[in-house]
């Protein structure tokens, strides 16, 4: 049963790679930022060499967003492809107050 699911897994990788690497235009990654120089987004990748495979394999595309609340709605709508969070936007249980 290890081996089936194993082999299962190696299959569905493989599928995955193979159509990701015939692709014939690059793919296109949208990066959200709020603020500069906490969040180096939109000037992380124009030192020449950092990125290797940028232009190739993949695009950046970095877009500046007023908070990580509207960044939330933009990876909601696919809008986005990664964005900055804070944990007041995300709702984590361990950081609300407790209401009296």
């Amino acid at each position: 049963m290890y081996e089936f699911v194993k082999n299962a897994a190696l299959l569905v990788l493989a599928a995955v790679f193979s159509t990701t690497a015939l692709a014939e235009e690059p793919v296109k990654l949208t990066i959200g930022w709020a603020v500069a120089p906490a969040q180096l987004t939109p000037i992380l990748f124009e030192h020449p060499g950092l990125a290797k495979h940028l232009g190739q394999s993949y695009t950046l595309e970095p877009e500046r967003f007023v908070g990580s609340s509207v960044a939330l709605q933009a990876l909601a709508t696919g809008e986005l492809n990664v964005g900055p969070m804070t944990f007041n936007v995300l709702g984590l249980p361990c950081c609300r107050q407790a209401q009296a």
